[in-house]
């Protein structure tokens, strides 16, 4: 599913080092080695554009952009 993907954001004048695949683990570990060439499914993707994991525990990392109008005030 990537490789087209990618070719379709390329051919839209985004340039590759620009685009950046992150993988939303949640609170599971990182995908690595055997496991991320899986879930990538292609060697040229996994050579040719950057794989972030992301890391739901890492609180630095995020930011708090307020409450919702649906959110309640609890």
């Amino acid at each position: 599913m990537l490789p087209p993907l990618i070719e379709e954001i390329l051919s839209a004048g985004i340039r590759r080092e620009n685009i950046l695949i992150l993988i939303a683990t949640g609170l599971h570990r990182p995908a690595e080695g055997d496991e991320l060439r899986e879930v990538i499914g292609s060697e040229g993707v996994l050579r040719t554009i950057p794989i972030a994991n992301h890391f739901a525990r890492d609180r630095e990392a995020h930011a708090d952009l307020g409450r919702t109008a649906r959110e309640s005030l609890s």
